[in-house]
């Protein structure tokens, strides 16, 4: 349900550029920014109300409803010609989709506690395979068929979802209306200080990798030449960071590193900043090289941010804690699409490459300010070791 949720869901995502002005005659590249800001907050602001609706109504009933009324807004997004319609009718399908992040605690609650590593290594995998396909199949649709096609993409992906839950609930012998389960009340345990300084850091971090992504194939488009700088040669590019954290987390799994985390983290923001400087050159051959480099040092950049997160937590605080770094996150990412937009609006797109190297230095010397990078779990904190955090992780 993972791979095929993630893959139908982010095939626009490099597109949407392109899909407006083909499907609706929008050629300003703020609107992209402003269309991607807005569905990051529809998601963002959705979910929460979706895991207290879990408390009282099953998982699997739920996403039956919302994954149907999910499929028929697909039908009226790849139907209406207008643009208001478009916006309103694709949010409404997002609030519906949002609630398919819960098969997070859900999983984990099948799987039970002692299995949380594997299933989070797993679920790792299968986002980045996701994303990759997902990245290719957009790009063949845009080129060979039509932008509006990839929501009949996005309806099967629907109703895969909802055979399988429905194959679920009977063979977990669920009914429609089974209650859900009311989660365990956090201990009242000291918050550490650093989960707070974690939540800023993942916020600048994920606005600065973002900031390259909404405009980056018509980047590509304008610097390559044919036939490399159609859509679904655009696609294979932009998708290069994502297998390269794949190879990275299966090279991880035979070779496990040996530095801390603050260590990997310190060398991923400067990877990332080798490989934001090459991508920004407008040389087709050192783009590639860049996104190489710079797809090692986003998935250190991401992995050890949530190894230090877990870290400094406790078990009874981490589904409160994860909340506050994510809400970092989606803050930086909403930020970053506005900013984008305005930025290939205005100036060009090399100028968000620019941007973001400025972004990735104010990382590191807010981290390096907080003590994200020397300060361990102090005495308030908990007491497991980075080392613990990170067999967790991976």
């Amino acid at each position: 349900m993972t791979l095929v949720s993630v893959m139908a869901d982010t095939m626009l995502l490099p597109f949407y550029p392109q899909f407006f002005e083909e499907s609706f005659g929008v050629s300003d590249p703020a609107h992209a920014g402003w269309y991607i800001a807005a569905c990051c907050t529809t998601v963002m602001l959705c979910f929460p109300l979706w895991a207290k609706v879990a408390r009282r109504w099953h998982e699997l009933p739920l996403w039956v409803v919302t994954q149907s009324v999910s499929a028929v807004l697909g039908v009226i997004c790849y139907l209406t010609e207008s643009l208001l319609t478009f916006w309103i009718v694709s949010q409404l399908m997002l609030m519906m989709k949002a609630s398919y992040l819960l098969i997070y605690p859900f999983a984990i609650r099948l799987e039970g506690t002692g299995k949380i590593g594997g299933f989070v290594a797993l679920f790792a995998v299968l986002m980045h395979i996701g994303t990759i396909s997902g990245a290719v199949l957009g790009g063949y649709l845009l080129q060979f068929w039509d932008g509006r096609d990839a929501y009949l993409v996005m309806i099967a992906s629907d109703l895969v979802q909802i055979v399988i839950c429905i194959a679920l609930m009977l063979a977990l012998k669920i009914r429609l209306t089974e209650p859900g389960y009311t989660p365990e009340e956090v201990a009242d345990t000291p918050r550490s200080p650093m989960v707070l300084k974690l939540a800023v850091v993942a916020m600048l971090f994920y606005f600065s990798v973002f900031l390259i992504r909404p405009f980056f194939t018509l980047y590509w488009a304008d610097i390559s030449f044919a036939p490399w700088n159609g859509e679904f040669p655009s696609s294979l590019v932009y998708a290069i960071p994502a297998i390269i954290a794949l190879l990275t987390v299966v090279w991880q799994r035979i070779k496990a590193p040996q530095l801390t985390s603050q260590q990997l983290l310190i060398r991923g923001l400067l990877v990332i900043l080798v490989g934001l400087v090459l991508q920004g050159l407008g040389d087709p051959l050192w783009t590639v090289i860049g996104r190489l480099i710079f797809g090692w040092g986003l998935f250190m950049g991401v992995v050890h941010i949530e190894v230090l997160l877990f870290a400094n937590s406790r078990p009874e605080r981490f589904g409160e804690d994860f909340s506050r770094v994510h809400l970092g996150q989606n803050i930086g990412i909403i930020l970053a699409s506005f900013a984008a937009g305005a930025l290939v609006a205005d100036v060009s797109h090399t100028a968000v490459f620019a941007a973001a190297t400025a972004g990735i230095v104010a990382v590191v010397m807010v981290a390096w300010r907080l003590g994200v990078f020397t300060r361990a779990a102090g005495p308030e904190e908990p007491d497991h070791s980075i080392n613990d955090a990170e067999e967790a992780i991976s």
